[in-house]
């Protein structure tokens, strides 16, 4: 059943979901159903069959003539054919020119429309004409006669409603454009209840007044009574159910004015020099607080390491995502990362990444004599690339609102700034929040060059969702997923307790004390500027010669499948092209050497001239 279209559904309980404009009999409660968590259940005397014939309980047709739309309450029903545009009753009536069929909870009052003209409707209210005007086909009134409905002013949608014995009024309380899908209710007492939704709020307020409640904006809302003094409100959020029950006797708010918005909270720095004695309580926080998750799918759990004055990050939840840190009463050291996807370790000569006691401006700087070493072999083989480096510690703070369950603490900020390796200066800054006894939660990542970001807080989770919804729109219109390349700055953070604990594998570089395998002779300047071994072949969007493409076919026609030979091509390609050869000379350089590995004899791959 789709819950964008309701149906009367031919079972021994009707099961709806849409809430649009029926009005049911019976107690309302949500049950599971199938793949939708939330749904009304409501116990009806008749149904609709997939042919639109009501029929009863039994399945026997009650009426000869097929509905596309009916509303029943208590016993009684009110519904339209469309192709006759008639609407029938269970009275007996007979409605020529006429549609959108509504009926109480009880069934004591019954409405419908009437064309006049192509514009002009005449609402029909226990067989009398309350009023004409240019009405949205959605009606919802009370067993008293009470109806609301929606009426298009200037092109834009607002709330009227109409009491028995009374002139028609306008509704609408809310303060943007338009207001749609009114509905109301009448509590025990007789007051009268009108709820709807505008452009972010569903509304609930008594009628005739702006002073209610506004819940988050539920399409198509539904409610009812639960008591003199409490109404149940329930709508669709699209991915998943509005469920509040509302205590009437509490304080209310205006929903004709804006909320008032809380101006951020003042966030200073402490000044340059400022001592953090120990960075390890901030960088590792406390086990009892571990591991911890974000508002969408990010996971991070900080793991000891038996026997080691270390831990291990695991991320996304995955045992294959880790990286290890290790300390001592100088320094943490950045030990080993296999956290990028690739299943390809890599470790920096100067490992130091933060210093134990540092204060605000102070550096590490690893920019000379300081190696990236990556392998693909679990450790046989090193392979070596200059790697120069700037760590930072770049602010504090004594409070910062960190959000979640985190809330106000102190915090710290390196930067870990690594595009002094390139040629020209290029790359990424990367950014590592850490908070007083809870350790690392939050990574900022952002382009050289492009405007630092501020040190505002995170945002929370409507903003988690309109970045994965930036993803889903970015996979569509790009037909892949969004790369870092692809955004000038990503903002992770992980400040909520109850994440997903994984034990890591192991690293693979020898902890300090075993005799490490010598690395290969570094790769002289100028050099690569992605260092991974095995790489797979780049998309041809990023070669306009086809040349990655073409390689890969050499490997075809020579019956071999592409293996780490590919990338050491690629390699001394970029390697050359980045010293100053012209790309098409580099190319062809690179490529006669690869051909002549794959074909010593040249009889099928002849060298490029």
């Amino acid at each position: 059943m789709n819950p964008a279209n309701p149906k009367l559904a031919p079972d021994a309980d009707q099961v709806i979901s849409g809430f649009g404009d029926l009005w049911l009999n019976g107690t309302l409660r949500l049950v599971p159903r199938g793949q939708y968590p939330g749904w009304l259940q409501v116990t009806q005397f008749a149904y609709l069959d997939p042919d639109g014939f009501l029929t009863d309980d039994r399945g026997a047709r009650l009426f000869s003539v097929p509905f596309n739309t009916v509303a029943m309450g208590g016993r009684n029903w009110i519904a339209t054919n469309t192709a006759q545009q008639t609407t029938y009753t269970s009275g007996g009536l007979v409605v020529a020119d006429s549609y959108c069929p509504a009926m109480s909870p009880n069934g004591a009052s019954w409405a419908y429309l009437t064309s006049n003209n192509e514009l002009i409707h005449g609402l029909i209210v226990n067989g009398v004409e309350r009023t004409r005007d240019i009405i949205d086909d959605k009606l919802s009134l009370t067993d008293s006669g009470a109806v609301v409905y929606s009426v298009f002013e200037h092109g834009l949608q607002q709330t009227w409603g109409c009491r028995p014995g009374a002139q028609p009024e306008r509704l609408s309380c809310t303060y943007q454009d338009y207001e749609v899908d009114p509905v109301v209710v009448q509590l025990p007492t007789g007051e009268l209840w009108v709820i709807s939704h505008d452009d972010s709020r569903t509304l609930v307020r008594p009628w005739g007044s702006s002073l209610g409640y506004a819940l988050p904006g539920a399409k198509t809302p539904h409610a009812m009574a639960v008591d003199a003094t409490h109404l149940r409100v329930v709508g669709d959020l699209e991915t998943h159910l509005l469920d509040v029950t509302l205590d009437l006797s509490v304080l209310r708010t205006d929903l004709s004015k804006p909320p008032v918005v809380e101006p951020p909270p003042v966030i200073t720095p402490l000044p340059p020099g400022t001592v953090i004695a120990d960075t390890l309580p901030y960088v590792v926080g406390s086990q009892s607080r571990w591991p911890r998750r974000g508002e969408g799918d990010t996971n991070m759990d900080c793991v000891p390491v038996g026997g080691q004055d270390a831990i291990a990050w695991v991320k996304f939840a995955s045992s294959s995502f880790c990286e290890w840190w290790r300390w001592d009463g100088d320094f943490i050291y950045h030990h080993e990362d296999r956290s990028d996807g690739l299943d390809q370790p890599y470790h920096f000569g100067k490992d130091q990444w933060v210093r134990r006691r540092w204060a605000v401006g102070d550096i590490i700087d690893s920019k000379t004599d300081n190696w990236l070493f990556r392998t693909d072999d679990n450790g046989v083989t090193w392979h070596a690339r200059p790697w120069a480096m700037e760590l930072r510690c770049l602010a504090a703070f004594d409070v910062y609102p960190c959000g979640g369950d985190i809330g106000p603490a102190r915090v710290f900020v390196m930067e870990y700034d690594a595009t002094y390796t390139l040629e020209p200066r290029r790359g990424y800054v990367e950014r590592f929040w850490f908070a007083e006894h809870w350790g690392w939660w939050r990574w900022q990542s952002f382009k050289f060059g492009t405007t630092p970001p501020d040190f505002s807080p995170p945002v929370a989770a409507t903003a988690d969702v309109q970045a994965r919804a930036i993803v889903r729109r970015f996979a569509m219109e790009n037909g892949r997923a969004p790369l870092v390349e692809d955004s000038e700055l990503l903002d992770g953070v992980w400040n909520l307790l109850g994440g997903v604990r994984v034990q890591p594998i192991s690293p693979v570089r020898l902890w300090p004390g075993s005799e490490p395998e010598p690395p290969e002779p570094p790769m002289a300047k100028p050099y690569d500027e992605q260092f991974y071994l095995n790489t797979a072949a780049p998309m041809a969007t990023d070669d306009p010669s086809g040349a990655c493409n073409q390689a890969i076919a050499d490997y075809g026609k020579m019956g071999r499948p592409v293996d780490g030979q590919y990338s050491i091509w690629f390699t001394r390609t970029e390697h050359d092209y980045q010293g100053g050869m012209t790309l098409p000379a580099s190319w062809k350089k690179h490529r006669n050497e690869m051909r002549a590995l794959l074909d010593p004899s040249g009889a099928s791959l002849p060298p490029f001239p």
